[in-house]
Order: structure tokens, then sequence, then C-alpha cells
């Protein structure tokens, strides 16, 4: 009988009975749970539980009748100590799966917290000697309170009950027959077929970087699918495609016509990207009925935007092919690996060499190894970094062999194709949903590629006058600050402290107190930089040290390390207080007799906010050498839960 070992975060109240047992099962939250796994054909029989950390955590969130809402994650100090119980479990069950729940399990078996990143993706796991198979879950909390995840938890739990039947097999991707386009009669015979036949078709661009209007940016490879399990790879702009410039310049033109087809449905994944960049590369214009499985798995699953959209993600999800990028992940990682290696043996040799010479100019030149250092003037060798030319990125798939390549390419038109067949068995149910996947979002994705590729002009010349001018404001508020009597008196503090370890520091070392001995360095620099706004702890140790001023204890006003820590009125201190805009203005409003000092701190924040967040960083994006002198951002149709449209990601 196979054997599951389902490692829960830690105990919750609900599941200790009257006589002190712990029985998950009997729980609401294990009676839920328990249904996904009874669906596929799962006993009880088939699961040991157990417990990252074997306690009761202490409560985060109370109700008044004492009803336990939420629990603080136990810190590595309490539950390292009793890990030795969840391994002694491993070992004593040794399960065929192990299914970790939550941030802490993930953490230890895959080296990854979020649910999101780590869930239908099996992994292994060694412990004396012996390779486990990893499977995360959503925890039964997080199922029971999201309705949201009930479809991806019963995907993962499918694929679970599999690798109990069929074992290994289940875990691997159920991949089709993908073929490499290398002759441009091949390209014609194709789409000849797609314009005659016009089959529901899944296309998608490799390219070498995710900012189509940087000089340089090119489409690698087009690919195509048109049934399940089949892919085609058309090589373009590759630095290994066979085909001339003119014959990439045709094949553009036959994808131009299908794209522009309106009787002819295609399908992409997160396509408003393809679109953009075959806008601004290309210059195609027209792309109608292209419809969007990112689309289709908002409306239909979820609108959380915390929750994965990847179409790798999307395909264990949906699909038995979980698993296809693999062989592609692989290479980038050996790549990256190998290039470090080769770089470090380079920057050894050269050190070497350097080595060598200085000590025949030494010799020869009757000077010390120094003066010969001196008077060469060499530069030390240094690891350098892999650098996509385009973006400036840290890597680029025209680095990838077109034989690693394709299989990749084809896949993912072949998964959204699998992905597009399924969304729309439980579309086409719902009026709404299908004008919505058929109609209203290929027209507004288009239009909001159209929208990203021309762009949002600035004035040049009047940013740079905008940051000359911000820049002004932000010197004269710092030196009013400077001047400020409050904040000399904090200057004043940091040169007793200077002193005071200057004064322990020139005792003997067994006789310094070692941590008032580290203020001579501290406050030495703190010294000689001044007061600092952009500073929090400057600012901290100002208002609510110095000045004693104490904001109401409430999250608008506490930092998020002091909300983790859950202080209250009586363990708070003042270095859990915001220095933001909104704090500052309630001491302004609450505290008159600092109102020249928060109005003062209130003008730098501002100035130095507007300067940085929008003068200075669009300035760089139009500045950068290979920039158009635009700002493209993604304007994203499923970015929100209320169905409006957001903006991210703002490039050159």
């Amino acid at each position: 009988m196979k054997k599951i070992l389902l490692v829960l975060e830690y105990v919750r109240q609900g599941y200790v009975k009257k006589d002190n047992n712990v029985d998950f099962w009997s729980s609401e939250e294990g009676k839920n749970y328990f249904n996904y796994f009874k669906e596929v054909g799962i006993s009880k029989r088939n699961i040991e539980v157990a417990y990252f950390y074997p306690q009761i955590p202490e409560p985060k969130k109370v109700s008044n009748r004492g009803q336990v809402f939420s629990y603080k994650t136990p810190p590595k100090k309490e539950w390292e100590p009793l890990l030795h119980k969840l391994e002694e479990k491993i070992d004593a069950v040794q399960p065929d799966i192990i299914i970790p729940t939550g941030a802490l399990g993930n953490s230890y078996f895959t080296g990854k917290s979020a649910v999101k990143d780590v869930r239908g993706k099996p992994t292994e796991f060694e412990r004396n000697k012996i390779n486990y198979a990893v499977i995360p879950l959503y925890g039964p909390t997080a199922i029971l309170v999201n309705a949201n995840l009930a479809n991806s938890m019963r995907s993962d739990v499918s694929l679970i009950g599999s690798f109990l039947v069929e074992g290994e097999k289940a875990l691997e991707p159920k991949i089709g027959k993908y073929e490499p386009v290398t002759t441009i009669e091949r390209v014609r015979e194709i789409f000849n077929y797609l314009k005659t036949d016009k089959p529901v078709t899944a296309w998608d661009l490799e390219t070498n970087t995710l900012e189509p209007n940087l000089k340089g940016a090119k489409a690698l490879v087009a690919s195509l699918s048109w049934e399940e399990g089949q892919g085609v790879t058309i090589y373009l702009d590759h630095k290994e495609t066979p085909f001339t410039k003119e014959e990439v310049a045709e094949i553009l033109s036959y994808l131009k016509e299908v794209l522009a087809d309106e009787t002819h449905i295609k399908v992409t994944h997160n396509g408003k990207y393809d679109m953009h960049f075959l806008m601004a590369v290309y210059g195609f214009k027209t792309f109608k009925n292209v419809r969007d499985t990112m689309v289709g798995y908002w409306l239909t699953v979820t609108q959380e935007k915390e929750d994965s959209f990847r179409l790798t993600d999307l395909t264990f999800y949906y699909t038995d092919m979980g698993g296809y990028d693999d062989a592609l992940e692989d290479y980038k990682k050996k790549y990256i690996s190998e290039f470090k290696e080769k770089e470090k043996e380079r920057v050894a040799r050269e050190k070497e060499e350097q080595k060598e010479l200085k000590m025949a100019y030494a010799k020869e030149h009757g000077v010390t190894q120094k003066v010969a250092t001196e008077r060469l003037n060499l530069e030390t060798p240094t690891v350098r970094k892999l650098v996509n030319e385009v973006d400036g990125s840290n890597f680029n798939y025209e680095w990838i062999p077109l034989d690693i390549l394709y299989p990749y390419a084809s896949g993912d038109t072949d998964a959204t194709l699998r992905i597009y067949n399924k969304q729309m068995k439980v579309i086409e149910q719902n009026e709404k949903w299908n004008y919505l996947m058929t109609d209203f979002y290929p027209r507004l994705n288009a239009s909001l590629a159209t929208m990203q590729n021309n762009g949002l002009h600035f004035d040049r010349q009047y940013l740079e006058d905008s940051k000359e001018k911000y820049e002004a404001e932000i010197e004269k508020y710092s030196k009013l600050l400077q001047d400020d009597i409050h904040v000399q008196e904090v200057v004043d503090d940091w040169q007793a402290m200077y002193e005071r370890g200057l004064e322990e520091f020139q005792l003997p070392p067994k006789e310094r107190d070692q941590e008032i001995a580290k203020w001579k360095n501290k406050y030495k620099k703190k010294l000689e930089e001044g007061f600092k706004p952009s500073s929090s702890n400057d600012k901290q140790y100002l208002l609510y040290y110095k000045l004693g001023i104490r904001p109401p204890v409430e999250k608008t006003y506490l930092t998020n390390g002091a909300q983790d820590k859950n202080v209250n009125e009586d363990t708070v201190t003042w270095e859990d207080f915001k220095t933001n805009e909104e704090t500052v203005q309630w001491i302004m409003n609450n505290h008159p007799e600092y109102e020249e000092l928060c109005g003062t701190l209130l003008m730098w924040i501002k100035a130095n906010t507007i300067n940085n967040s929008f003068v200075t960083k669009y300035l760089d994006m139009i500045g950068r050498e290979n920039s158009d002198g635009f700002v493209h951002p993604s304007f994203n149709s499923t970015g929100t839960a209320t169905s409006r449209l957001s903006s991210s990601n703002p490039k050159q």
C-alpha cells in the first residue's frame, strides 16, 4: 500500500479533543480536507499525519469568546529543537510522497516558502540516502476560507492520486511531438494549411528581451499548435536560424495575415506582450480574434493577484504535461553555472599572469613589488556578470541553442491549446463569460497592446529642470533641519557617544566593553555625514527618543517589524514607529510645539519622494542608450479582482 506523509504546519486548537488527543481528521478543517483525497480514491489508511511544529503556537488573533482565528508563525528558535520528531516520523513511515502544506514545511522540503511557487511541481527531498517525492498542497485552513483554491487543490490531489497508481511515471510531463521548422517550403505549407482550414491555433514568441521598444529587440522563434500533442517552432531571428533576412520577412508576413484574420480563432497566453512585441519590432498593426488563456483562468478560477498566472504553473493545473520546461530550465542553470566557473578560472589565470608580470618588472628594474604594482597600473581582474546586451538583464534566450529552445517553445503552444480547450468547456456554459472570452477581451487586449507600444512621452527638458529645482529644495530643507535646535541636540548626543566609544577603545582589549568601543567608528561616521532626513533611524531617534513623542500604537504608525512582533502599549519602543509622511503629519497635528520641525521634515519628504519616484526615475528610463525616449507601461486587464485596469512595470 502506498503511503503519504501529510505534514501540517502546526497543531491548531480545533484539532485537540476533550481527552487532549490530537485528531486532525475529526476537525472541520480535516473533514473538508479529506474530501479532496476521497474524490481520487485515496483513503485515510494511505495517509499519516505529522506536524512541522508539533505544538499549538501563540495565538495572533482571538475573538471575544476565546476562539483563535490565526496563530503567530513559530520562530526558528522554537521549531528547530522539535524538528527531530518530524524527521523520526519520516524515517519510521518512509512515505512514497511527502506533502508539506505551509511556509515552514515548504521551506524545509523545497527551499521555497510560498505554496503558489511550489504547488503542482513534484520535487525530491533526500534524507538518510533515501529520495522522497515531495508534492506541496495548500493547507487545510487556506482551502476552507478561500473557495478560489478548490480547483487548484483538486488538480494537485489528482496528481498525487495518479502517482500512487502509476508511480514516478505519473510525474513525467506528457508532452507531444514537436517539429523544428527549418525550410521555407515547410513554412509555406504550414501557413497555407492554416489560412485554408483555419483550425483553432495557439501561437507564441520567444524573444531576446522583455522590453520590445528597445533597440536590438527581436523575435527568436514563433511557435504554433493546432492539435493537442502537436507543435511546430519556426526559427526567426535567432543567431542559429537557417533562414535569410528575406525569408524571415516572408514568415512574418504570413504570421501577420493569420493574426489579422477575424474568422480564424487564435489562442495565446498573456498575448498582450506578444502583440506589443510584434507592433514595436515588426510593425504589426491588426490582431483579430486572439483569445487568451490568462483571461480564461482569471474569469473562471481566480482573480486573486497573489495567485500565479504563469503558463508553466497553469499547465500543472489543467494538463498532464506539467514540467515540460524542465530541460530548458536545466540548461539555463548549467549555462549560468559554467559561465561563473569559467569567469573564476579566467580571473585566477589573469591574477597569476599579473603576479608574474610584476615579479619580472620588479626584478628588471630593481624595485619592490609594491612599486612595480603602482608603475604598471594593472586593473585587478574581477568576475564579470552575465548581461543581456539588449536590456541589461541577466539572461537572453538567444544564448540557448535551438535544439533546446524549440521543444520548450512548442510545449508553450501545446500547453496553451490544451488549457484553452479545457477552459472553453466551462466558459461556453456561461453566456457572459463566453462574450468576455471570445469578444470583449480579444478587442481590449489588442487595444492595450497598442497603448503599451505607443507609450508615454516625457518632456526631457522639463524633467531636467524639475530635477534641478527639486534637488535645490531637498538641499534647502536638509540645511534647515541641520540648523534646527532639536537636530543639533541629536548631533550633540552622537558627539558624546563618539567620545565615550573612543575612551573605551583606548582601554586594553581585555578590559573593553566591546559594544561601547564600536561607538567610536559608528558615531564618527554619523558625525561626518550629519543628520540624514533619508535615514529612518535618524528620524526615529530625533522624534521618538530625543523628543519623546509617542504616536498611537496602531498599524498606521507602526513599522512592519513592529507589527510582526505584535507590539502593544507595554512593549513598544521608539524604534517601532514609522517616520513616513502620514506619521509626521500626525505629530504636527498633535504636537504644535514641534510644528516648525515637522513642517520642514514634511517638505523634505515630499520633495525627495517626487524627485526619486517620478522625476529621476523617468529621466533614467528615457535616458537609456537604446531607448526610444518613451516610457512603456504594462496595462493589465487581469490585474485586479474588481475588473479595473491596472498599470505596472514601466520600461525605458
